[in-house]
């Protein structure tokens, strides 16, 4: 899942930023809501591998011409925000979290951490200009239709508006 997810959002921004006869100059960005640690270890094989926060954060931080792409992570557990910082100071040296967890108004960094519900980090986003965006959402549990219609109805608002797109991962135990 990890590994299909990062080379999504590649293929994603590389398309949505206008691609290189442009420049990469499109606003573009990724939202990523139960973003939860930025990695993922792997009993089985002991190995850790980036998340879907990862891997946002691998293209924003060291793809060519990611100037214009916000990289907004939410995650409401305070200890998988922790460790999601943690991981950010270790695989990250360039992502200034100070900054990051600036107010909006702030931030000049376009990396945005919020410890926030859902609700309220919703109300946040809602204030930053995101251009071309990609909402991922990847609960532990389930996605429900209110929160997905919360984000389409401030964002999708006539019925031809393009610019939106989501992403939701669902897992059974079938």
């Amino acid at each position: 899942k990890c590994d299909v997810i990062g080379e999504y959002y590649q293929f994603w921004w590389r398309i949505t930023s206008g691609g290189p006869v442009n420049y990469h100059r499109y606003p573009t960005s990724i939202v990523e809501l139960d973003a939860a640690t930025g990695e993922v270890h792997i009993e089985e094989t002991n190995e850790t591998v980036l998340g879907s926060a990862g891997h946002a954060l691998e293209l924003k931080s060291k793809g060519k011409y990611t100037v214009n792409l916000k990289v907004i992570l939410i995650e409401k557990h305070q200890g998988c925000y922790q460790h999601l910082k943690n991981v950010i100071q270790t695989k990250w040296k360039n992502i200034n979290i100070d900054e990051a967890e600036k107010p909006i108004s702030e931030n000049t960094s376009n990396i945005y951490l919020f410890n926030l519900d859902f609700n309220e980090a919703i109300e946040q986003v809602n204030k930053i200009d995101l251009g071309n965006s990609l909402f991922f959402f990847d609960p532990l549990r389930n996605v429900t239709y209110q929160s997905i219609e919360k984000v389409a109805k401030g964002r999708l608002i006539t019925p031809f508006k393009t610019g939106t797109e989501f992403m939701l991962f669902i897992f059974t135990s079938d």
